[in-house]
Protein backbone atom coordinates (compact mmCIF):
# COMPACT_ATOMS: atom_id res chain seq x y z
CA UNK A 1 0.00 0.00 0.00
CA UNK A 2 2.82 2.41 0.89
CA UNK A 3 4.46 1.61 -2.44
CA UNK A 4 1.27 2.46 -4.37
CA UNK A 5 0.93 5.78 -2.52
CA UNK A 6 4.57 6.59 -3.26
CA UNK A 7 4.07 5.83 -6.96
CA UNK A 8 0.89 7.95 -7.10
CA UNK A 9 2.64 10.94 -5.50
CA UNK A 10 5.53 10.70 -7.96
CA UNK A 11 3.18 10.59 -10.95
CA UNK A 12 1.03 13.53 -9.83
CA UNK A 13 4.17 15.54 -9.05
CA UNK A 14 5.49 15.15 -12.59
CA UNK A 15 2.09 15.21 -14.28
CA UNK A 16 2.06 16.33 -17.91
CA UNK A 17 -0.03 15.85 -21.02
CA UNK A 18 1.44 12.42 -21.66
CA UNK A 19 0.12 11.39 -18.25
CA UNK A 20 -3.39 12.09 -19.46
CA UNK A 21 -2.91 9.88 -22.51
CA UNK A 22 -1.63 6.99 -20.42
CA UNK A 23 -4.37 7.39 -17.87
CA UNK A 24 -7.14 6.37 -20.26
CA UNK A 25 -6.08 2.75 -20.02
CA UNK A 26 -6.84 2.74 -16.27
CA UNK A 27 -10.14 2.53 -14.42
CA UNK A 28 -12.64 5.44 -14.57
CA UNK A 29 -11.91 6.57 -11.01
CA UNK A 30 -8.15 6.58 -11.50
CA UNK A 31 -8.59 8.34 -14.84
CA UNK A 32 -10.40 11.27 -13.26
CA UNK A 33 -7.75 11.61 -10.59
CA UNK A 34 -4.92 11.64 -13.11
CA UNK A 35 -6.60 14.18 -15.38
CA UNK A 36 -7.28 16.53 -12.50
CA UNK A 37 -3.72 16.29 -11.24
CA UNK A 38 -2.22 16.89 -14.65
CA UNK A 39 -4.18 20.02 -15.45
CA UNK A 40 -4.08 21.46 -11.95
CA UNK A 41 -0.36 22.15 -12.32
CA UNK A 42 -0.76 23.93 -15.69
CA UNK A 43 -1.24 27.65 -16.16
CA UNK A 44 -3.21 28.92 -19.13
CA UNK A 45 -2.14 32.18 -20.72
CA UNK A 46 -4.70 33.98 -22.86
CA UNK A 47 -3.64 36.44 -25.56
CA UNK A 48 -5.84 39.01 -27.25
CA UNK A 49 -6.39 38.44 -30.97
CA UNK A 50 -4.40 41.01 -32.95
CA UNK A 51 -5.61 42.14 -36.38
CA UNK A 52 -3.90 44.38 -38.93
CA UNK A 53 -6.42 44.75 -41.76
CA UNK A 54 -8.89 47.22 -40.23
CA UNK A 55 -6.34 50.04 -39.81
CA UNK A 56 -3.20 48.63 -41.47
CA UNK A 57 -1.66 48.62 -38.00
CA UNK A 58 -1.81 46.13 -35.14
CA UNK A 59 -5.00 46.46 -33.14
CA UNK A 60 -6.72 44.22 -30.65
CA UNK A 61 -9.78 42.64 -32.23
CA UNK A 62 -12.14 44.15 -29.66
CA UNK A 63 -10.87 47.70 -30.22
CA UNK A 64 -10.48 47.58 -34.02
CA UNK A 65 -12.85 49.97 -35.83
CA UNK A 66 -15.32 48.30 -38.15
CA UNK A 67 -16.80 44.81 -38.32
CA UNK A 68 -13.82 42.43 -38.20
CA UNK A 69 -13.97 38.62 -38.24
CA UNK A 70 -11.03 36.27 -37.88
CA UNK A 71 -10.69 32.59 -38.79
CA UNK A 72 -7.56 31.22 -37.13
CA UNK A 73 -5.57 28.11 -37.91
CA UNK A 74 -7.05 26.44 -34.82
CA UNK A 75 -10.56 27.24 -36.07
CA UNK A 76 -9.81 25.64 -39.43
CA UNK A 77 -8.39 22.52 -37.81
CA UNK A 78 -11.35 22.14 -35.44
CA UNK A 79 -13.86 22.49 -38.28
CA UNK A 80 -11.84 20.28 -40.63
CA UNK A 81 -11.71 23.08 -43.22
CA UNK A 82 -9.89 21.98 -46.36
CA UNK A 83 -10.01 25.10 -48.56
CA UNK A 84 -9.93 28.87 -48.22
CA UNK A 85 -13.44 28.90 -49.72
CA UNK A 86 -14.75 26.80 -46.83
CA UNK A 87 -13.07 29.12 -44.33
CA UNK A 88 -14.84 32.15 -45.81
CA UNK A 89 -18.18 30.36 -45.71
CA UNK A 90 -17.73 29.97 -41.95
CA UNK A 91 -17.91 33.75 -41.41
CA UNK A 92 -21.28 35.34 -40.66
CA UNK A 93 -22.30 38.01 -43.13
CA UNK A 94 -20.11 36.65 -45.92
CA UNK A 95 -21.82 34.87 -48.80
CA UNK A 96 -19.40 32.89 -50.92
CA UNK A 97 -20.44 31.05 -54.07
CA UNK A 98 -18.25 27.97 -54.00
CA UNK A 99 -17.78 27.60 -57.75
CA UNK A 100 -20.42 24.90 -58.37
CA UNK A 101 -17.90 22.27 -59.44
CA UNK A 102 -16.06 22.16 -56.13
CA UNK A 103 -12.38 21.36 -56.61
CA UNK A 104 -12.67 21.53 -60.40
CA UNK A 105 -14.24 24.99 -60.59
CA UNK A 106 -12.25 28.03 -61.69
CA UNK A 107 -14.75 30.79 -60.96
CA UNK A 108 -16.06 32.02 -57.62
CA UNK A 109 -17.62 35.13 -56.17
CA UNK A 110 -18.10 36.69 -52.76
CA UNK A 111 -20.73 39.05 -51.43
CA UNK A 112 -20.45 41.36 -48.42
CA UNK A 113 -22.78 44.15 -47.36
CA UNK A 114 -24.91 43.64 -50.46
CA UNK A 115 -22.04 44.11 -52.92
CA UNK A 116 -21.42 41.03 -55.04
CA UNK A 117 -18.54 39.80 -57.13
CA UNK A 118 -14.82 39.71 -56.31
CA UNK A 119 -14.22 43.06 -58.01
CA UNK A 120 -16.09 44.74 -55.13
CA UNK A 121 -14.01 43.00 -52.45
CA UNK A 122 -10.27 43.41 -52.04
CA UNK A 123 -8.33 40.17 -51.55
CA UNK A 124 -4.90 40.37 -49.94
CA UNK A 125 -2.29 37.66 -49.50
CA UNK A 126 0.30 38.77 -46.94
CA UNK A 127 -0.47 42.34 -47.94
CA UNK A 128 -0.34 41.73 -51.72
CA UNK A 129 -3.49 42.52 -53.72
CA UNK A 130 -4.74 39.45 -55.60
CA UNK A 131 -7.46 41.16 -57.65
CA UNK A 132 -6.83 40.97 -61.36
CA UNK A 133 -6.29 44.38 -62.95
CA UNK A 134 -8.38 43.44 -65.99
CA UNK A 135 -11.48 41.78 -64.53
CA UNK A 136 -11.19 42.53 -60.81
CA UNK A 137 -11.49 38.83 -59.97
CA UNK A 138 -9.17 37.13 -57.50
CA UNK A 139 -7.46 33.72 -57.55
CA UNK A 140 -7.03 32.44 -54.02
CA UNK A 141 -8.67 29.00 -54.03
CA UNK A 142 -5.45 27.16 -54.90
CA UNK A 143 -3.67 28.21 -51.71
CA UNK A 144 -2.98 25.25 -49.41
CA UNK A 145 -5.03 25.78 -46.27
CA UNK A 146 -2.17 24.22 -44.27
CA UNK A 147 -0.05 27.29 -45.14
CA UNK A 148 -2.61 29.73 -43.73
CA UNK A 149 -2.10 31.20 -40.26
CA UNK A 150 -5.37 33.14 -40.22
CA UNK A 151 -7.87 34.96 -42.39
CA UNK A 152 -9.05 38.44 -41.45
CA UNK A 153 -12.27 39.75 -42.98
CA UNK A 154 -13.30 43.40 -42.61
CA UNK A 155 -16.87 44.04 -43.75
CA UNK A 156 -17.92 47.43 -45.08
CA UNK A 157 -16.40 50.14 -47.30
CA UNK A 158 -12.66 50.57 -46.77
CA UNK A 159 -11.75 52.32 -50.02
CA UNK A 160 -10.16 55.19 -48.09
CA UNK A 161 -7.47 52.77 -46.91
CA UNK A 162 -7.26 50.28 -49.76
CA UNK A 163 -8.73 51.79 -52.93
CA UNK A 164 -11.73 51.08 -55.10
CA UNK A 165 -11.77 47.30 -54.82
CA UNK A 166 -12.60 47.51 -51.09
CA UNK A 167 -16.16 48.76 -51.52
CA UNK A 168 -17.71 45.69 -49.90
CA UNK A 169 -14.83 44.82 -47.61
CA UNK A 170 -11.37 43.30 -47.38
CA UNK A 171 -10.30 39.66 -47.13
CA UNK A 172 -6.71 39.32 -45.89
CA UNK A 173 -5.10 35.85 -45.99
CA UNK A 174 -2.02 35.70 -43.76
CA UNK A 175 0.34 32.76 -44.20
CA UNK A 176 2.37 31.29 -41.39
CA UNK A 177 6.03 31.56 -40.44
CA UNK A 178 7.50 28.91 -38.12
CA UNK A 179 8.49 29.68 -34.54
CA UNK A 180 10.24 26.33 -34.14
CA UNK A 181 11.25 23.32 -36.20
CA UNK A 182 8.23 21.60 -37.73
CA UNK A 183 7.56 18.98 -40.37
CA UNK A 184 4.19 18.13 -41.91
CA UNK A 185 3.27 15.34 -44.29
CA UNK A 186 -0.26 14.56 -45.46
CA UNK A 187 -1.56 12.34 -48.22
CA UNK A 188 -4.81 10.68 -49.13
CA UNK A 189 -6.90 8.96 -51.78
CA UNK A 190 -10.63 8.69 -52.32
CA UNK A 191 -13.12 7.84 -55.04
CA UNK A 192 -16.87 7.68 -55.53
CA UNK A 193 -18.66 4.44 -54.71
CA UNK A 194 -20.30 4.45 -58.14
CA UNK A 195 -17.90 5.92 -60.65
CA UNK A 196 -19.17 9.09 -62.25
CA UNK A 197 -21.41 10.09 -59.33
CA UNK A 198 -18.69 12.15 -57.61
CA UNK A 199 -14.98 12.88 -58.00
CA UNK A 200 -13.17 9.71 -59.06
CA UNK A 201 -9.60 8.91 -58.01
CA UNK A 202 -9.06 12.01 -55.89
CA UNK A 203 -5.42 12.23 -54.78
CA UNK A 204 -3.97 14.74 -52.33
CA UNK A 205 -0.44 15.34 -51.15
CA UNK A 206 1.08 17.99 -48.88
CA UNK A 207 4.61 18.36 -47.50
CA UNK A 208 6.13 21.23 -45.53
CA UNK A 209 9.19 22.00 -43.45
CA UNK A 210 9.88 25.04 -41.29
CA UNK A 211 12.46 26.11 -38.75
CA UNK A 212 13.63 29.13 -36.77
CA UNK A 213 17.39 29.21 -36.33
CA UNK A 214 18.86 30.98 -33.29
CA UNK A 215 15.67 33.05 -32.93
CA UNK A 216 16.78 35.07 -35.96
CA UNK A 217 16.37 33.25 -39.25
CA UNK A 218 12.99 31.74 -40.15
CA UNK A 219 12.64 29.36 -43.10
CA UNK A 220 9.53 27.71 -44.54
CA UNK A 221 8.93 25.60 -47.64
CA UNK A 222 5.81 23.69 -48.66
CA UNK A 223 4.39 21.83 -51.64
CA UNK A 224 0.80 20.71 -52.18
CA UNK A 225 -0.75 18.69 -55.01
CA UNK A 226 -4.32 17.64 -55.83
CA UNK A 227 -5.69 15.70 -58.80
CA UNK A 228 -8.86 13.89 -59.78
CA UNK A 229 -10.28 12.06 -62.76
CA UNK A 230 -13.48 13.96 -62.03
CA UNK A 231 -17.04 13.28 -63.07
CA UNK A 232 -19.42 14.68 -65.73
CA UNK A 233 -20.10 18.36 -64.98
CA UNK A 234 -21.21 19.74 -68.38
CA UNK A 235 -24.38 18.14 -69.70
CA UNK A 236 -25.68 18.32 -73.23
CA UNK A 237 -29.20 19.73 -72.93
CA UNK A 238 -31.05 20.60 -76.13
CA UNK A 239 -34.29 22.35 -76.98
CA UNK A 240 -34.82 20.06 -79.98
CA UNK A 241 -36.54 16.78 -79.17
CA UNK A 242 -34.79 13.63 -80.50
CA UNK A 243 -36.49 12.19 -83.55
CA UNK A 244 -38.67 9.08 -83.53
CA UNK A 245 -36.78 5.82 -83.01
CA UNK A 246 -34.10 7.38 -80.77
CA UNK A 247 -34.15 6.41 -77.09
CA UNK A 248 -32.08 7.23 -74.00
CA UNK A 249 -32.97 10.91 -73.66
CA UNK A 250 -34.60 12.47 -70.61
CA UNK A 251 -37.10 15.31 -70.59
CA UNK A 252 -36.23 18.14 -68.22
CA UNK A 253 -36.71 21.90 -67.89
CA UNK A 254 -34.45 24.93 -67.83
CA UNK A 255 -34.41 27.61 -65.11
CA UNK A 256 -37.38 29.33 -66.77
CA UNK A 257 -39.53 26.22 -66.93
CA UNK A 258 -39.08 25.58 -70.65
CA UNK A 259 -38.99 21.95 -71.77
CA UNK A 260 -35.52 20.68 -72.62
CA UNK A 261 -33.97 17.29 -73.45
CA UNK A 262 -30.90 15.76 -71.77
CA UNK A 263 -29.02 13.74 -74.37
CA UNK A 264 -25.45 13.33 -73.05
CA UNK A 265 -22.47 14.97 -71.37
CA UNK A 266 -19.00 16.27 -72.24
CA UNK A 267 -17.12 13.56 -70.36
CA UNK A 268 -15.47 13.44 -66.96
CA UNK A 269 -14.08 16.82 -65.91
CA UNK A 270 -10.46 16.08 -64.95
CA UNK A 271 -8.32 18.43 -62.86
CA UNK A 272 -4.91 18.84 -61.24
CA UNK A 273 -3.26 21.68 -59.36
CA UNK A 274 -0.13 22.26 -57.29
CA UNK A 275 1.29 24.99 -55.08
CA UNK A 276 4.88 25.76 -54.07
CA UNK A 277 5.71 28.19 -51.25
CA UNK A 278 9.14 29.46 -50.20
CA UNK A 279 9.46 31.93 -47.31
CA UNK A 280 12.36 33.39 -45.35
CA UNK A 281 12.53 35.96 -42.61
CA UNK A 282 15.29 37.52 -40.54
CA UNK A 283 14.89 39.40 -37.26
CA UNK A 284 17.69 41.96 -37.01
CA UNK A 285 16.18 43.26 -33.77
CA UNK A 286 12.83 42.95 -32.04
CA UNK A 287 11.57 45.90 -34.09
CA UNK A 288 13.43 45.41 -37.38
CA UNK A 289 12.45 42.43 -39.54
CA UNK A 290 12.94 41.45 -43.16
CA UNK A 291 10.68 38.96 -44.98
CA UNK A 292 10.96 37.38 -48.42
CA UNK A 293 8.47 35.04 -50.11
CA UNK A 294 7.75 33.30 -53.39
CA UNK A 295 4.55 31.42 -54.21
CA UNK A 296 3.77 29.51 -57.37
CA UNK A 297 0.38 28.03 -58.19
CA UNK A 298 -0.69 26.04 -61.24
CA UNK A 299 -3.82 24.28 -62.39
CA UNK A 300 -5.13 22.59 -65.50
CA UNK A 301 -8.47 21.02 -66.39
CA UNK A 302 -9.74 19.03 -69.35
CA UNK A 303 -12.33 16.44 -70.29
CA UNK A 304 -12.08 12.83 -71.35
CA UNK A 305 -14.29 11.31 -74.07
CA UNK A 306 -17.87 12.64 -74.19
CA UNK A 307 -20.88 10.40 -73.61
CA UNK A 308 -24.08 10.21 -75.60
CA UNK A 309 -27.14 8.72 -73.92
CA UNK A 310 -28.93 8.29 -77.25
CA UNK A 311 -29.40 4.93 -79.00
CA UNK A 312 -31.11 3.95 -82.23
CA UNK A 313 -33.29 0.89 -82.80
CA UNK A 314 -30.19 -1.29 -83.28
CA UNK A 315 -28.68 -0.12 -79.96
CA UNK A 316 -25.93 1.94 -81.61
CA UNK A 317 -24.83 5.33 -80.28
CA UNK A 318 -26.43 8.41 -81.82
CA UNK A 319 -24.40 11.62 -81.95
CA UNK A 320 -26.49 13.71 -84.33
CA UNK A 321 -30.12 14.30 -85.22
CA UNK A 322 -32.01 17.21 -86.76
CA UNK A 323 -30.04 20.39 -85.98
CA UNK A 324 -27.94 18.75 -83.22
CA UNK A 325 -24.35 17.99 -84.23
CA UNK A 326 -21.38 16.15 -82.69
CA UNK A 327 -19.69 19.33 -81.56
CA UNK A 328 -22.46 19.95 -79.00
CA UNK A 329 -20.96 17.13 -76.90
CA UNK A 330 -17.55 18.80 -76.68
CA UNK A 331 -16.28 21.09 -73.94
CA UNK A 332 -13.09 23.08 -73.52
CA UNK A 333 -9.96 22.92 -71.40
CA UNK A 334 -7.83 25.50 -69.64
CA UNK A 335 -5.08 26.25 -67.19
CA UNK A 336 -3.12 28.88 -65.32
CA UNK A 337 0.38 29.47 -63.97
CA UNK A 338 0.79 32.27 -61.45
CA UNK A 339 3.82 33.54 -59.50
CA UNK A 340 3.75 35.88 -56.50
CA UNK A 341 6.88 37.62 -55.22
CA UNK A 342 7.03 39.69 -52.05
CA UNK A 343 9.64 41.51 -49.96
CA UNK A 344 8.76 43.32 -46.76
CA UNK A 345 10.67 45.39 -44.20
CA UNK A 346 9.35 46.34 -40.78
CA UNK A 347 11.11 48.66 -38.34
CA UNK A 348 10.46 51.33 -35.72
CA UNK A 349 11.87 54.75 -34.96
CA UNK A 350 11.06 55.79 -31.42
CA UNK A 351 7.24 55.66 -31.31
CA UNK A 352 6.85 55.55 -35.10
CA UNK A 353 6.45 52.15 -36.76
CA UNK A 354 7.24 51.80 -40.44
CA UNK A 355 6.33 49.00 -42.85
CA UNK A 356 7.53 48.74 -46.43
CA UNK A 357 6.20 46.10 -48.78
CA UNK A 358 6.91 45.40 -52.45
CA UNK A 359 4.94 42.70 -54.21
CA UNK A 360 4.51 41.39 -57.74
CA UNK A 361 1.84 39.04 -59.05
CA UNK A 362 2.90 37.55 -62.38
CA UNK A 363 0.23 35.59 -64.22
CA UNK A 364 2.63 33.80 -66.53
CA UNK A 365 0.00 31.71 -68.33
CA UNK A 366 -3.78 31.85 -68.37
CA UNK A 367 -5.65 30.06 -71.14
CA UNK A 368 -8.81 28.21 -72.04
CA UNK A 369 -10.25 26.53 -75.12
CA UNK A 370 -13.91 26.51 -76.16
CA UNK A 371 -15.56 24.36 -78.79
CA UNK A 372 -16.18 25.71 -82.28
CA UNK A 373 -19.43 25.63 -84.20
CA UNK A 374 -18.28 23.72 -87.31
CA UNK A 375 -16.52 20.67 -85.86
CA UNK A 376 -16.85 17.68 -88.19
CA UNK A 377 -17.03 14.04 -87.16
CA UNK A 378 -13.49 13.37 -88.38
CA UNK A 379 -12.11 16.26 -86.37
CA UNK A 380 -13.97 15.07 -83.28
CA UNK A 381 -12.53 11.55 -83.49
CA UNK A 382 -9.03 12.83 -84.25
CA UNK A 383 -9.01 15.03 -81.17
CA UNK A 384 -9.99 12.14 -78.91
CA UNK A 385 -7.55 9.68 -80.42
CA UNK A 386 -4.62 12.08 -79.99
CA UNK A 387 -5.67 13.12 -76.49
CA UNK A 388 -5.82 16.82 -77.41
CA UNK A 389 -8.58 18.81 -75.67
Amino acid sequence: MKRLLFLFNRITHYASRITVLLAFSLSPLTTSLFVTSAFASEKTTSFEEIVVTATRTEKELETAPGSVSVVTKDDMEKRNIKTVDDALNAIAGVFHDNKGKGLMGTTSSISMRGLSYDKRTLFLLDGIALNDAYSGGASYGLLSVEDVEKIEVVKGPFSSLYGGYAMGGVVHIITKMPEKREFTFKTGYGSSWDRGDAMDDLRKFYLSYGDKIKDKLSLFVSYGYKATNGYPTDFNVQSSKPTAGITGWTQTTDNQGNIRYLIGDSGDNRWWDDQLTLKAGYDFTKETKLNLSYMRSRYEYNYDEPHTYLRNAAGNEVWTYGTVRENSFLSGSGGRLQNIYNIGLETAFSSVKMKLSLGLMDREKSWYVTRGTTVATTSLLCRHLTGIY
